[in-house]
């Protein structure tokens, strides 16, 4: 897998056979808004689930070839955040989120499906935790289709078939809890 930030050219060639584009404040945004269904919900604060959720967000947004994941000017980290955040991605650069706005990870061998997916939703879990402003989307999705993450809640845009199939499930089932 091959992980790096990428300048806004890239970013616009990747996001305009999307049917999407890049905002005032460096957010993902549908080229046609009135195309896009949106819903939305909050992340759980159970751990546990916060990781199914985050898989299941990953899932939806398929992961593909690559997966982009933009950081809106919202998004200022601790440097501990930071560090943690170069760890999870195995970046051979270090971020400076004042610059680097746009990280793309990319399955290069086309044999780490698996790794790639886990990756992503490891991503997302500590994006949910801290509260980012983040956006993200994929080769595999569809026009118009992205994630969005804001303060802990989660926004699925595409059209109303699509954004119908994200299932997360809101609470846990009964027979994992402890007695």
């Amino acid at each position: 897998m091959k992980r790096y930030f990428i300048d806004k050219a890239h970013l616009a060639t990747l996001l305009a056979p999307r049917g999407l584009r890049i905002g005032g404040w460096n957010e993902i945004r549908p080229v046609n808004p009135a195309d896009s269904n949106v819903i939305s919900f909050s992340a759980p604060s159970d751990a546990g689930m916060l990781l199914e959720v985050a898989s299941s967000i990953a899932d939806w947004i398929g992961c593909g070839d690559w997966v982009l994941f933009q950081f809106d000017n919202s998004t200022c980290p601790l440097e501990s955040e930071i560090g943690v955040l170069e760890v999870i991605c195995g970046l051979d650069e270090s971020w400076d989120v004042a610059v680097h706005r746009s990280l793309l990870i990319e399955d290069i061998d086309g044999f780490s499906k698996q790794r790639l997916f886990t990756q992503v939703s490891v991503i997302i879990n500590f994006c949910l935790v801290f509260e980012w402003h983040v956006y993200l989307t994929s080769s595999a999705a569809m026009p118009g289709q992205l994630i969005g993450l804001q303060d802990g809640v989660v926004y699925a845009y595409g059209t109303k078939q699509k954004t119908g199939s994200l299932k997360v499930k809101n609470e846990r089932e009964s027979s994992d809890q402890s007695p």
